[in-house]
């Protein structure tokens, strides 16, 4: 049984729980073979928990959850074994004064609303149970990862506000941009002409030389020239400091985590808000956490349907390699020569007007 804090019975002892309650009338009515197992989580958790829980080949999965569609889409993935409960309705109206049963809400209930529940849950499975035994398949977790229904919410509203529904394939970058080089214009530019419309997301977490507002307005000027190109803030779930944290740590880092949680929620959630296919990204020689983000990725998004492309690395006319990190240190040694030929004109002209105080 998967559900809000109602599954778990803040108000009541173990005895009266919903499980508790559903395990006698189980036993009243001959089916000793049921094992009723509780998976209470907050409310808007509870739906993909599912995903992490340890479910057998003759369980039966009982949802309470307030999102009908979350439902519908689950009970395709488990057939019959998963059954939700569409409205608790029918209980309050068997109930005088309702208010007198709960706490602070309606979830929050007594041991006559718990009773209630479970008599109905019953009523709603005893067609599908089986009295004559069976043999308890083994239990195994669906995956190894949660994500919150809130990060899924999360970015549907992200894409309401920076998403657009196009036609064609679609592309993404995800870029820190510190500061915008012509190494990054490349890259855009290059997926630009591979597929019909490209999102870069620009990382939106605030631990880099240059602000995020500053990054941001970087890349969207020097990007003004391809037309299919948007550039978005990569909202809080995207290499950021609550998925990613050694992105931001990298030359302080000894061992390398994992790091599939962050593209595991880019490819499960935000590639599929925004309809993204295909991920750029450039190769990489020097730094080892993202040389492991980037082979991560290539094992990873292809279960998504996501196919991952890396690119070169460009050079300036001196053969020196444009990096980011390289751009930062010559403008520490105010080498104009070096930042020029490393640097959009849009980028370079800003640096210029930027104090050399910028990057302490």
């Amino acid at each position: 049984m998967v559900g809000p804090c109602t599954m778990f019975g803040p108000l009541v002892d173990d005895s009266h729980t919903i499980g508790n309650n559903l395990q006698k009338i189980l036993y009243d009515y001959g089916f000793n073979d049921y094992e009723v197992i509780i998976c209470s989580v907050s409310g808007t958790l509870s739906p993909p928990r599912l995903f992490v829980e340890e479910i057998g080949e003759q369980d039966i999965v009982v949802l309470m959850s307030s999102y009908y569609d979350v439902w519908k889409k689950y009970e395709t993935s488990y057939s019959n074994r998963l059954h939700c409960l569409e409205s608790m309705a029918q209980i309050w109206h068997e109930i005088d004064r309702p208010v007198d049963h709960v706490l602070n809400m309606a979830e929050h209930c007594d041991y006559i609303v718990q009773r209630k529940i479970a008599e109905k849950i019953f009523d709603d499975l005893k067609g599908v149970l089986n009295k004559n035994g069976f043999t308890m398949g083994l239990r195994s977790r669906l995956q190894d990862y949660f994500i919150s229904w809130d990060i899924i919410c999360y970015y549907k509203k992200h894409f309401l506000q920076y998403g657009e529904s196009r036609n064609g394939t679609v592309g993404a970058a995800v870029m820190n941009c510190n500061p915008f080089t012509k190494g990054h214009y490349y890259l855009i530019e290059q997926a630009s002409k591979q597929v019909d419309y490209v999102y870069v997301f620009v990382v939106e977490e605030d631990k880099s030389e240059f602000t995020f507002q500053e990054r941001f307005e970087l890349v969207r000027k020097g990007t003004e020239g391809l037309e299919n190109v948007k550039v978005i803030p990569s909202g809080e779930y995207v290499i950021s400091s609550k998925t990613f944290e050694q992105y931001f740590q990298k030359d302080n880092v000894s061992e390398i985590k994992d790091m599939s949680y962050d593209i595991r929620i880019f490819g499960e959630v935000v590639a599929k808000e925004y309809g993204i296919k295909y991920r750029f990204v450039g190769e990489e020689p020097y730094d080892a956490v993202t040389a492991e983000y980037n082979e991560t990725m290539k094992r990873i998004l292809p279960q998504y349907g996501i196919d991952v492309i890396e690119l070169a690395r460009i050079k300036d006319k001196e053969n020196d390699v444009i990096s980011a990190s390289k751009v930062r240190k010559y403008f520490r040694e105010n080498n104009c020569d070096k930042l020029k030929g490393m640097l959009p004109i849009s980028t370079y002209q800003w640096i210029e007007e930027r104090s050399k105080t910028a990057f302490k």
